[in-house]
């Protein structure tokens, strides 16, 4: 096709009031013709939106498509699938009664985008933007783009409200009450800045991205984006002084009192945010908590201080996770393992009770850097645990600090295969066959990785543990054969490819 994307042309400047209706009818004609046919798109985006240079429309990319209302899950190996800023909050839980109402939010998604001039939620992670889809209230139009009508705000409100019942019923009637609003409207587009870490993807995610099966919450990883190697890198330099942390304290609560204000002056126009799973535990809807908070956090337990300066600080603020999170690195990195992680216990749980995941991420990434592999575990297994959305770093992180934690014999004194049941079946199971490989012997951990292989085979954690399994056997050659499968998949989590790099160069 001889053209360019919608994304290529939004990036080009604002459209003109004929190119968006032209567009909102040419691609609400090709959903309604899909979804009269039973088929779901799932992955509507300007990106897959073509703009043929003699006036056609296409909508192209039908690969995530699957027959509306099957057995088949918005999941690919219990991973999500669609893209962070347009994807609908029940298709972000993994919910599998799927239904138009998903396409209609994506597409409404794409018209917000085109009429307001920016996409509803930006941010620097794609957890926060799928959280925000899920829990937060939409941004106003007319607060972010002045010139939008009521008629069509009102039609935006409707086709992005979090519950599907108060959407649009089916796509002909979407399209026809836009063209009507868009028609009495003086709307004009004034484009956004968004945030280069959320810059949506270039390529759709395809099967081959699954990797970290979540089976249990059915908490799904989003598919992997080019602004993931930056997810979870600290914007703060590392500390180096003591009265950094005070610094930090203060910056925290400023911006927990900025958020409180603005959480009670938009109460108002909550709508359908409050709408959600029951089984879901309820997550603020900012965050900018969660992110400022999870650097800040990073850098205090980056903080090195003796145990007696870790302890003072403990007494002093008894109630806030970072003291006992800093006291847990030093007394585990002393020996003192049974009080060391008792205090990462208990500071994993004031954090989880405080409803900020930022606090739990940015603790579990802080001691990953310390090397304490099993206290990260502990860290992300509770965030993993507490926001059961599309949490594809977090889910990454979380089975890479498994890996190295039970190589480990004291790994389930501390961190149970039982308590890792909550994030999922796949990451009890991937813990106790790394433990059982590493710390038995290679016959009882076999059964338990063929079940990986069986439930999960195209899980590349799994695929990993194989080819260490036969290594153990001595099957040299069966094991080269499994790596080199290994390193020629795309999308493979870097700690898995760095491992199965480390153990081909062993063999050779």
């Amino acid at each position: 096709i001889e053209g360019e994307t919608l994304k290529a042309r939004l990036q080009r400047g604002p459209l003109s009031g004929s190119e968006v209706q032209h567009i909102v009818e040419s691609i609400g004609a090709g959903l309604a013709y899909a979804h009269k046919r039973n088929i779901l798109h799932r992955d509507i985006k300007p990106s897959n939106v073509i703009l043929e240079n003699d006036g056609g429309i296409y909508l192209a990319d039908f690969g995530l498509a699957r027959i509306a209302q099957g057995s088949e899950s918005t999941l690919t190996s219990d991973v999500v699938l669609g893209t962070p800023q347009y994807i609908s909050p029940e298709q972000a839980l993994g919910k599998k009664d799927l239904d138009n109402g998903t396409d209609i939010y994506s597409f409404g998604v794409m018209i917000y985008e085109m009429t307001v001039g920016r996409v509803p939620f930006s941010a620097d992670t794609p957890f926060s933007v799928i959280h925000d889809h899920i829990y937060a209230p939409l941004p106003m139009p007319s607060d972010v783009n002045p010139t939008i009508s009521s008629d069509l705000e009102r039609f935006l409100l409707k086709s992005l409200a979090k519950d599907r019942a108060d959407r649009y019923k089916d796509v002909g009637d979407m399209v026809a009450t836009f063209i009507e609003a868009w028609r009495d409207s003086t709307t004009t587009t004034q484009v956004k800045p968004v945030s280069p870490a959320m810059k949506e993807p270039a390529t759709a995610p395809t099967e081959k991205s699954a990797s970290a099966p979540m089976t249990v919450l059915q908490q799904p990883a989003p598919p992997v984006t080019e602004s993931q190697e930056t997810t979870f890198q600290s914007a703060a330099p590392r500390p180096r002084k003591y009265r950094w942390m005070w610094v930090a304290l203060v910056v925290l609560l400023s911006l927990c009192c900025l958020v409180v204000f603005w959480a009670t002056r938009n109460r108002g126009v909550a709508g359908n945010a409050g709408a959600q799973n029951a089984a879901t535990p309820a997550v603020p809807a900012s965050t900018t908590v969660d992110n400022s908070a999870g650097v800040q956090f990073e850098a205090i337990v980056l903080e090195q201080v003796s145990i007696e300066e870790a302890q003072r600080l403990k007494e002093e603020n008894p109630d806030d996770p970072r003291a006992g999170l800093l006291l847990g690195a030093v007394l585990i990195e002393a020996g003192e393992f049974e009080d060391g992680y008792s205090e990462i216990h208990d500071a994993a749980d004031l954090a989880a009770e405080s409803d900020q995941p930022g606090l739990l991420i940015g603790g579990g990434r802080a001691l990953q850097e310390r090397g304490l592999w099993l206290a990260a575990a502990i860290m992300y297994h509770r965030a993993y645990e507490r926001a059961p959305v599309a949490l594809s770093p977090v889910a990454e992180n979380l089975l890479e600090t498994i890996y190295f934690a039970y190589q480990d014999p004291r790994a389930p004194q501390y961190l149970e295969f039982g308590d890792l049941a909550d994030s999922g079946e796949y990451v009890s199971l991937f813990a106790q066959a790394r433990y059982t490989l590493v710390n038995r012997n290679p016959e009882d951990a076999e059964p338990l990785v063929e079940r990986l292989l069986a439930e999960w085979p195209q899980a590349a954690e799994a695929r990993l543990l194989e080819a260490e399994l036969l290594l153990a056997q001595q099957q040299t050659r069966q094991a080269n054969v499994v790596l080199e499968q290994l390193l020629t998949r795309e999308n493979i989590p870097m700690w898995v490819m760095n491992r199965a790099t480390e153990l081909k160069s062993q063999i050779q």
